[in-house]
């Protein structure tokens, strides 16, 4: 066996067992040549594992055999074929044929692993929709299905505007939470009880947010992720506070 199939092979082997954090940086040190990569790796413990996904699957793809095939229904009925499903980079470019995976920023590396996630996601909620057998468990599977392909709509659109603006839209949640992210960071940097008063008050205002969306009763999708960010947002500074989070504050909540 080659060292380049080995490698492969061991890459392969941690995505399809218990994708251990510790297993995964030793692999990752051992091979990844991106030492920009591995620098992120090391300074950003919160956001660590799914960064190490990413990145192993951009290792999967680098150490990939050349007698590795694609799925093809001709080429999967010949036998001693190697048949691996398609790579990230391979059906991004196929649907943005100006997007290269490993040139994307981060985020966007992230949001194209998640478009992808979301719509299997939509195609298994929407096999469970039309096998369900009573109405409430029809409904859960067809509101999961709607929410997944809205999901990998946003996603597209995004991509969609990066490809030909090659500037970031934006409009996804997630670059709101890299924003608010990148705001904590920098308070931190102050003395501790100018940081912790900024904290403190960041959580009171996320919190009385929360408390004013909830009254406004059945919240459409586009309140409903106003909402979750919001509650991202009081969740973060909570445990910079060692605060209860929203969920576990909720029945004796008096703030």
């Amino acid at each position: 066996m080659e060292q380049k199939e080995k490698i492969f092979n061991e890459i392969l082997a941690w995505f399809e067992s218990t994708q251990d954090i510790k297993e995964g940086m030793k692999l990752h040190t051992r091979y990844s040549k991106n030492y920009s990569n591995k620098r992120k790796l090391a300074l950003d413990p919160a956001n660590r594992k799914k960064f190490l996904i990413m990145y192993m699957k951009e290792l999967l793809d680098i150490y990939k055999p050349v007698d590795v095939i694609l799925p093809d229904k001709e080429k999967q009925e010949q036998p001693g074929k190697k048949v691996y499903k398609e790579s990230i980079g391979q059906r991004l470019s196929k649907e943005f044929p100006k997007l290269v995976f490993n040139d994307l920023p981060d985020t966007l590396k992230l949001l194209v692993i998640k478009r992808y996630s979301a719509w299997e996601e939509s195609k298994k909620w929407h096999t469970l929709q039309h096998e369900a057998e009573a109405d409430d468990e029809r409904f859960v599977a067809a509101k999961n299905t709607v929410e997944a392909v809205m999901e990998n709509w946003q996603i597209w659109e995004e991509l969609e505007h990066y490809q030909k603006y090659n500037k970031i839209l934006g409009n996804h949640p997630k670059f709101k939470e890299d924003e608010f992210l990148s705001m904590i960071k920098e308070l931190e940097k102050k003395a501790v009880n100018e940081y912790v008063k900024e904290f403190a008050s960041i959580r009171r205002r996320a919190r009385n947010n929360i408390h004013n969306m909830l009254r406004k009763g059945k919240l459409n999708e586009k309140q409903e992720q106003i909402l979750n960010l919001w509650i991202y947002k009081h969740d973060i500074v909570s445990t910079k506070l060692g605060e209860p989070s929203w969920e576990e504050s909720k029945p004796n909540d008096k703030d």
